[in-house]
């Protein structure tokens, strides 16, 4: 089910960004076994980024379609030249990521005992290199998780909520760890909401908030 949103900025000179949670956030990469991978990190990287303009209004849809890329964690140049196509994936299954002639490949294995969507790397034996796993909500890049060693699984489970944080107008910075989020705002809409209202507004002596029309249900 697709949400629209408009988004409303009443009186600040303040941007927004906007992304996508990922429940799995803490743990970005696990064994088989479920041991967490302390090496594997997932950065969160702006989804939406909004006007700054006081007044301005602005639209966008949240449909829950993710896909991702997987490539190697390596030089750009090198990483960009192999990397898989954007490949749809779904929540409780499980895909593998390996090295294929030219470019990375994305394969599904099938269900998976896990509600998130799950993408292991291939062991060492077809794949010995780190990979990077980014993940997209359509065609806009929404995390990353690496590095993702070989054999070892990287998650993500969007769910419906979405984490709103006001900044200063400027480029938005390439990824953000889950630690630079804890102050957004998190919105998760009500079942069957179709739109959704979000206003951005400061108060006399008060900082910059946001108020959502429906209010969130608990997150």
């Amino acid at each position: 089910m697709t949400i629209e949103y408009e988004f409303a900025n009443l009186n600040t000179a303040l941007a927004t960004w906007v992304f996508v949670a990922n429940s799995q956030d803490r743990q970005a990469a696990h064994t088989c076994d479920q041991v967490a991978v302390a090496q594997a990190n997932f950065y969160y990287t702006p989804w939406q980024f909004l006007n700054a303009s006081a007044g301005a209004r602005e639209y966008f849809n949240f449909s829950g379609d993710l896909a991702v890329v997987a490539r190697l964690a390596a030089a750009p140049s090198e990483a960009a030249a192999r990397a898989s196509a954007l490949t749809p994936v779904f929540p409780g299954r499980r895909y593998l990521a390996f090295a294929g002639e030219k470019a990375m490949q994305v394969v599904d294995l099938g269900e998976d005992e896990s509600s998130a969507v799950t993408v292991v790397a291939a062991p060492s034996s077809v794949n010995p290199c780190n990979l990077s796993i980014d993940w997209y909500l359509d065609t806009s890049r929404i995390g990353i998780t690496e590095p993702v060693l070989p054999r070892t699984i990287a998650s993500f489970q969007a769910g419906d909520t979405l984490l709103f944080e006001p900044t200063t107008p400027g480029t938005p910075p390439p990824r953000l760890t889950p630690d630079q989020l804890t102050g957004a705002r998190r919105y998760r809409a009500p079942k069957q909401t179709l739109r959704v209202k979000v206003v951005l507004r400061k108060q006399p002596g008060q900082d910059a908030g946001y108020s959502f029309s429906p209010p969130s249900i608990a997150a």
